[in-house]
């Protein structure tokens, strides 16, 4: 599945692509995605609402190409680092988390080699590896994606599927992170 979502385009679910002029065309298979469910949370001081996260459900999407319309299919969004300051004690948090199970970290400069992983895990020599080229907020998320590495996986499980390791490391990571919060 992962070489066909490479080719998708921008993807939406089947409300969503009504909602932009556009109906999937009948007899078109959707991809099953994990999807967020939110409800509203009110702020019983203020009375502000505010979205929170509940969990996740399975949903269905579809590529562009599967619909047809007078619209035009909107440019997929394409992600960025983040940038700025991460959140105040997350990394020092975190790099106690991944010393706990022992590895080392380093931040050092990493940059993009073909066949390779930018910000890798490497299990040989039990050491996390940061790129120093982040600022503290990506650093951050990156340690985190790190450290559901560090917590999933034994020296020599890694596999070359990067969809599949990476989705499974945040997964486990975050109910970690939570829990030691």
């Amino acid at each position: 599945m992962a070489r066909r979502w490479d080719d998708l385009g921008h993807v939406a679910g089947f409300r969503t692509w009504l909602s932009c002029g556009r109906y999937v065309r009948r007899g078109e298979h959707g991809f099953r995605v994990l999807a967020p469910c939110r409800y509203k949370v009110t702020d019983a001081g203020t009375g502000d609402e505010s979205w929170a996260l509940r969990g996740f459900t399975v949903d269905t999407v579809f590529a562009g190409r599967q619909t047809d319309g007078e619209c035009d299919i909107p440019e997929p969004i394409r992600p960025t680092l983040l940038a700025g300051d991460g959140p105040e004690g997350a990394w020092d948090a975190l790099a106690a988390e991944v010393r706990h199970h022992g590895f080392c970290i380093e931040r050092r400069g990493l940059y993009p080699v073909k066949g390779e992983t930018i910000f890798p895990t490497v299990f040989v020599p039990g050491q996390v590896i940061v790129a120093d080229r982040l600022d503290d907020a990506a650093a951050v998320k990156t340690l985190w994606h790190e450290l559901g590495h560090v917590l999933l996986h034994q020296p020599g499980q890694m596999t070359t599927r990067p969809t599949a390791t990476g989705v499974s490391a945040k997964r486990r990571a975050w109910p970690t992170w939570c829990a030691r919060s």
